[in-house]
């Protein structure tokens, strides 16, 4: 097999990657407490390819390209919304959720109260405080929340919002909403003793929008040239074969 083809094939399997990672992060740019995903690449030794040449074998060796993909934990700004059961972290840690089967982790906070007095997700998720979900009395009044996520109603505590982190992020994975732990992790979320909460705002996304449009055009460039490197290798391939089969 042509090396050239070879490397160019794999570089173009590592560009589709990056094209569906840069297009995700583009559909949820606007999304609350949305943490991007950021691709990182590599070129690693993929053995040799044997080639006979006088009579002797000459082992040729090969590369190729591979991608992988993190999460972009960063904050992203927060802005105000001036919803009383908006909230956002400044700082490490996510709002733990129960919802979708699992008790997952976001830094979303667009919540709201549901028909049974709960503090949900915009999806409908319950958001969990350290004694179970954070549940108001609207005889009360509006909620309150201070910086460490205490829940008030006027002077009246009605919870305080659990606020976990882990130093092994790496374990996450992502699903609608935030991340969540695998089945089987052995990784554990700890509480935040003195998380800063600020009540009636949003954390923005952290994708950078503008950058993201100009690596899809860089994908596409690339793309290109690896699909023409393709292209003339496999010409001149047949080209040769043309020449070498009308010597005999």
């Amino acid at each position: 097999m042509n090396i050239g083809i070879y490397n160019s094939a794999t570089a173009l399997s590592s560009l589709e990657k990056w094209q569906e990672v840069t297009s995700q992060n583009i559909s949820a740019g606007n999304v609350p407490g949305y943490k991007g995903n950021q691709m990182s690449f590599e070129s690693i030794q993929a053995g040799y390819l044997g080639i006979n040449s006088a009579g002797r074998t000459v082992e040729t060796p090969t590369t190729m390209a591979i991608s992988s993909n993190q999460f972009n934990f960063g904050d992203g700004q927060i802005n105000q919304s001036g919803a009383k059961t908006h909230m956002a972290i400044d700082g490490e840690g996510f709002f733990k959720i129960q919802g979708q089967g699992f008790e997952y982790y976001t830094r979303d906070g667009e919540f709201h109260i549901n028909g049974d007095d709960e503090l949900v997700t915009k999806g409908g998720d319950i958001v969990l405080g350290l004694g179970g979900p954070i549940k108001v009395n609207p005889q009360l009044g509006e909620i309150t929340i201070s910086q460490t996520g205490e829940v008030f109603q006027g002077s009246v505590p009605t919870g305080k919002l659990a606020i976990v982190d882990t130093t092994e992020k790496a374990a996450l994975i992502r699903m609608t909403g935030g991340f969540r732990l695998g089945s089987d992790s052995d990784v554990t979320m700890r509480e935040i003793e003195d998380p800063r909460v600020v009540q009636g705002s949003l954390e923005e996304s952290n994708v950078n929008t503008l950058k993201e449009m100009v690596n899809l055009i860089s994908i596409s460039r690339a793309f290109e040239v690896n699909h023409k490197v393709i292209q003339s290798l496999d010409d001149i391939q047949g080209k040769t074969i043309e020449v070498l089969g009308n010597t005999n």
